[in-house]
């Protein structure tokens, strides 16, 4: 708690009735290379913390999210693996103006990556595949995310569930075999869909539920139920 200006660097919290790492009231501060698994609550833990960077680190076999960012501002999540998870990889909760990069968010028994109310961040570069949900979600009045160059593959449901959201920008995403659809978009408004790729799903490319000022440009929807 109250963290500031302060290095975590090649630990190992694991078997702990709480969360592996938990970061509270902080700023500035980098985790690199340490890892969290098997841990009751989650595995990294960051709530109310700003300019926090989380570089390079493994959280498995955690009873909630691998990484957890809440109330987050300014902080940025790369390079991370988030696998076999009871929660979903990654989770982003009331959070703005963060970015989530190049993070593997495999295997979980939720979502790769859950999004809910959260606003003005940038996704980018991930992987979330063969969880037991969706493989990127966003909820809960996530409105201006970006979504760019990220991958969802054989997920339980579908690739992307955008729902309840304003002004998502989804460009050069790839959803491929996922049970259910691969983009699916319900009751959201003024959304970009640019050169997406959806391909053998077990539903639809690209699946439209009360949809309004929304533009699809240049995508591809092949071999898909």
């Amino acid at each position: 708690t109250n963290v500031s200006r302060t290095n975590l660097t090649n630990n190992t919290a694991r078997d702990n009735l709480g969360s592996g790492f938990g970061l509270f009231n902080s700023s500035s501060t980098n985790l690199t290379g340490n890892t969290a698994t098997n841990n009751s609550l989650l595995g990294f833990e960051l709530n109310n913390v700003s300019s926090v960077n989380v570089t390079g680190n493994t959280a498995t076999n955690n009873s909630l999210c691998g990484f957890g960012l809440f109330n987050a501002t300014n902080s940025t999540l790369s390079d991370n693996v988030a696998s076999d998870n009871d929660g979903s990889g990654i989770c982003v909760r009331d959070s703005t103006n963060n970015s989530v990069t190049d993070n593997e968010a495999n295997s979980n028994t939720q979502n790769g990556i859950s999004v809910f109310n959260s606003s003005s961040n940038t996704f980018s570069g991930n992987n979330a595949s063969y969880n037991g949900n969706n493989g990127i979600q966003l909820n809960g009045s996530s409105n201006n995310n970006n979504l760019t160059s990220n991958t969802a593959v054989g997920n339980t449901g579908s690739g992307y569930l955008i729902s309840d959201s304003v002004g998502t920008n989804l460009t050069n995403n790839t959803a491929f075999t996922n049970q259910e659809d691969g983009f699916n978009l319900t009751n959201v408004s003024s959304t970009t869909l640019l050169n997406n790729t959806a391909s053998g799903n077990g539903d639809n490319g690209f699946d439209l539920t009360n949809v309004s000022r929304t533009n699809l440009t240049n995508n591809t929807a092949r071999d898909n139920l």
